[in-house]
């Protein structure tokens, strides 16, 4: 597409001059998303990898901008053994447990159908009754995922999404506050119909179990790409991937008998990427 060539080429940073710059208040609300996670006050090139005496900070296209790392130290990976860790830096959007096989996701509220996140039945059957936690990434946040969990990828693939995807009645039913377009306010249905990457992890962990990481890309220009490959074994906080070229969301995905709680949902914030997300409980013994 034309789009994706234009937004790698070096022409496209002449959009940068709107989100580099310090006057319109794009610049000033990408540093504020980064540093309101984690409470600190720095700035743009303290906070990513760029090279300030460069033009737009040395960075040689839009999607390349898009794309920018922390800099090492600033996201530490939390190594508490009973934490899941944060796999995007984002707002925590919606929890479910008890989530259905297959469900009409175009319902009111946020619904979740396995089968069509997945696009894989007896895949969504090891999820069938277990926990989804959603959450969503502004166009200020950082957009690379990292591992949740130690263990081994086990499943590693990537869904074409469809065109036009947004429900016509998405004011009437989706009333998830994000401050943003109708799309972002109907992220569950968007969790099965937009293109998306699926990585499940066998965690080294009995109690953990098996996790799913769902990470979708929304509206018809945002896509994915995956940087990790079946069968490999990852740390958690280890990069697996990222988005490319606009919105996003991703959801977590726990099996019936991963007692996983603590989730910050009361945030109005993004939750740090590698840092504490939940906690997995340990089963009493009768």
């Amino acid at each position: 597409m034309v789009w994706y060539h234009y937004l790698r080429d070096g022409k496209s940073r002449d959009g940068l001059r709107v989100w580099l710059s310090k006057e319109n208040g794009c610049l000033g609300e990408l540093v504020k998303a980064a540093n309101e996670a984690v409470g600190t006050n720095l700035a743009f090139e303290e906070v990513f990898e760029c090279d300030v005496g460069k033009e737009f900070y040395g960075f040689k296209s839009w999607d390349e901008f898009f794309v920018r790392r922390f800099r090492e130290g600033l996201r530490p990976v939390c190594q508490e053994k009973d934490v899941i860790v944060t796999a995007c830096e984002s707002m925590p959007l919606s929890l479910v447990r008890n989530v259905k096989l297959q469900d009409e996701f175009w319902m009111k509220g946020s619904v979740y159908s396995l089968v069509d996140m997945f696009d894989d039945r007896k895949l969504a059957m090891e999820f069938e009754g277990g926990t989804v936690y959603q959450g969503f990434l502004s166009q200020y946040s950082y957009h690379r995922w990292h591992a949740p969990v130690d263990g081994i990828v086990r499943h590693c693939y990537r869904i074409d999404g469809t065109y036009f995807a947004v429900p016509r009645f998405a004011e009437e039913y989706c009333l998830v506050e994000t401050g943003h377009l109708e799309v972002e306010r109907c992220m569950a249905s968007m969790s099965c119909l937009s293109s998306r990457a699926v990585i499940v992890i066998d965690a080294d962990d009995p109690a953990i179990g098996t996790v799913a990481f769902i990470a979708v890309g929304l509206h018809e220009v945002s896509t994915t790409e995956l940087t990790i490959k079946k069968g490999q074994r990852v740390k958690r906080g280890q990069e697996m991937g990222m988005f490319h070229y606009g919105g996003s969301t991703h959801c977590l995905v726990f099996q019936r008998d991963t007692l996983v709680d603590g989730f910050p949902m009361d945030t109005k914030v993004n939750v740090p990427v590698n840092g504490p997300l939940a906690r997995i409980q340990s089963q009493s013994v009768a």
